[in-house]
């Protein structure tokens, strides 16, 4: 990444405050700007604020469903917006394709997966 460029805006909704404290964490380390929301609110707000380049969202949220906050995400930044499911449901792929996500991942998942997971959902 040169100097000049901005850092990638990846915003995590996860009602687990350790799992959004662990990917912060590993996606800060790849030079990543990472914002966090516990819930579906929280998370419209921040991306009304400054919608983010890609969208990790936990398939099972309080008080509002994840299928709405990906929803604002494609609103915000168009069709294409990149959001991955995180999720310990059995039925992973199921929900990903339900949201239009590019990607999924079934918790609990390896650190380096999920970086993966992001680069490449950056790139597209």
């Amino acid at each position: 990444m040169n100097g000049a460029a901005q850092p990638a805006r990846v915003l995590v909704v996860d009602d687990d405050p350790d799992m959004l404290l662990v990917i912060e964490a590993a996606l800060s380390d790849e030079g990543l700007q990472v914002q966090t929301a516990a819930d579906g609110p929280s998370a419209i707000d921040l991306m009304q604020l400054r919608p983010p380049d890609l969208l990790i969202l936990d398939v099972t949220l309080p008080s509002m469903d994840s299928s709405s906050v990906a929803e604002r995400m494609r609103e915000l930044r168009g069709d294409a917006a990149p959001v991955l499911v995180i999720t310990a449901d059995g039925r992973a792929a199921e929900k990903a394709r339900t949201l239009r996500a590019y990607g999924y991942l079934r918790k609990p998942f390896e650190l380096t997966n999920l970086i993966t997971s992001v680069l490449t959902g950056l790139q597209r």
